[in-house]
């Protein structure tokens, strides 16, 4: 590289940083501007973590845990509920591949883990769900208590697809013994999906259509360099590459079909938030700090943005730009964060309602962000449209073919669907401001060897 290439490089990735500096300015308050919201309860379920999926058939499907993990169909015209599949404990005993486990330091501390035996032991669907291209509802299951000793007499969680038409479910089979799947993507374009284990933090491959589990289910490498680290989101890109993050360090995986490795990009570190609402042995996590909690990919399928689990920033992949992508930083998810325990850093819901408009959620605000413009808006708090003194926190999301918004919820300790229409949220919305846009550390990288 020349000189002359060097110093423009350079002043250009200056240029960038001095055009999108942050707005100087008064910290806004919280808008409380109401966002009533219709909420429909669970049939069943005593929670829901990531699966929400709006179908082309025009149904909205939910994984819900409690003991055994259902999978719900929500019909949006005549608001009925039905449980249209179980997730049993006694799922096929032969399954995909197995690797010795490897050394990496507890994450909770060192020792042995103690031995658990479960009756039911596929009690949650942790992952999202998708649409495949042959219509059918893939995701998968995971296992009762988030502890990585408790995982030792679990049978490993199962790849499922669920059929609308015919009402069917097929266990597709696990994708490593006593690991759950805790996470999941869908490649659309090659009809496979990949999924991250728990707690080692194994990336596995599902391919649906391959009859032997030898081809099904394979094992593409370690995601993690700590245990209880696995991140809790993963995505695809148009191309095929599939981003995740070292839940220990923040850096960010990614994995290129055919090239057989994980290459590993610097990402973004954030700060812990502890407090007395966390239990004592996460507060020094580095997973409860670096983790991606939650995300959503742009329609366009080049540009990923994810939030952390406590860090409150919001992030973004540009997979458009250099080799991997630019991991840009668009700032702190709310300004007030330290001012209002309900309002975050903790975002839990996230989805694109336009090409370029995102919404997303910290406790019950509800906020947005367009991609074209830059600027993040508060449209202020979701209540339920029945009561608007009784606040609700949306977590996940997912667009219908019409523009609704779905997400899941929680009203008196009990699961529920809850329903936004965006049109109806552009009332009155607070500019809080334009975005940072700073480039993080987008070229360094590291490849990763399949053990």
């Amino acid at each position: 590289m020349t000189t002359t290439t060097r110093t423009v490089r350079a002043m250009a990735l200056v240029t960038v940083l001095i055009l999108t500096a942050p707005v100087v300015g008064a910290t806004p308050e919280p808008n409380l501007t109401e966002v009533p919201v219709e909420v429909y309860p669970l049939p069943e379920g005593k929670t829901v973590f990531s699966a929400i999926l709006a179908h082309s058939n025009g149904k909205v499907y939910i994984g819900a845990s409690y003991n055994v993990a259902r999978l719900i169909e929500f019909d949006p015209k005549t608001k009925a509920m039905k449980v249209v599949a179980r997730m049993t404990s006694r799922a096929l005993e032969s399954g995909g591949p197995d690797l010795k486990d490897p050394v990496l330091k507890g994450d909770r501390g060192d020792g042995e883990f103690p031995q658990t035996k479960w009756k039911s032991a596929q009690d949650k669907i942790h992952t999202q769900l998708h649409e495949g291209r042959d219509g059918r509802v893939y995701g998968a299951t995971h296992c009762r208590v988030e502890n990585p000793g408790s995982t030792r007499s679990y049978g490993g969680g199962h790849w499922f697809a669920y059929d609308p038409k015919t009402g069917a479910t097929e266990d597709l089979g696990w994708s490593r013994r006593h690991e759950g799947i805790i996470t999941c993507c869908y490649d659309r374009e090659r009809h496979v999906l990949y999924g991250i284990s728990w707690p080692t933090g194994y990336l596995f491959s599902c391919k649906p259509d391959e009859k032997h589990y030898a081809a099904r289910l394979n094992i593409l490498g370690l995601a993690s360099s700590h245990l209880d680290c696995s991140s809790r989101y993963i995505d695809v890109v148009k191309d095929g590459r599939v981003y995740m993050a070292d839940g220990a360090t923040g850096d960010i995986r990614v994995y290129v079909p055919g090239e057989g490795r994980l290459h590993s990009v610097l990402g973004l570190t954030t700060p812990s938030h502890p407090s007395s609402e966390v239990p004592a042995t996460l507060r020094e996590s580095p997973a409860w700090r670096n983790w991606w909690f939650w995300g959503a990919r742009s329609p366009d399928g080049m540009h990923l943005f994810t939030t952390g689990q406590r860090g409150g920033r919001l992030t973004e992949i540009d997979a458009t730009k250099g080799k991997w992508g630019w991991v840009i930083d668009h700032g702190p998810t709310v300004p007030w964060a330290d001012k209002d325990r309900w309002a975050g850093p903790y975002c839990s819901g996230m989805v694109f309602a336009s090409a370029t408009v995102l919404y997303h959620t910290v406790g019950p605000q509800l906020l947005s962000y367009d991609m074209k413009t830059r600027k993040v808006m508060d449209h202020g708090r979701t209540v339920l449209k029945t009561d608007s003194a009784t606040r609700v926190t949306l977590g996940g999301g997912a667009r219908g073919a019409d523009g609704v918004l779905y997400f899941y919820t929680k009203v008196k300790k009990k699961p529920a669907i809850a329903v936004l229409v965006p049109v109806r949220l552009e009332r009155e919305p607070t500019l809080l401001r334009v975005s940072p846009y700073v480039v993080l550390r987008p070229w360094s990288e590291r490849r990763l060897k399949i053990r």
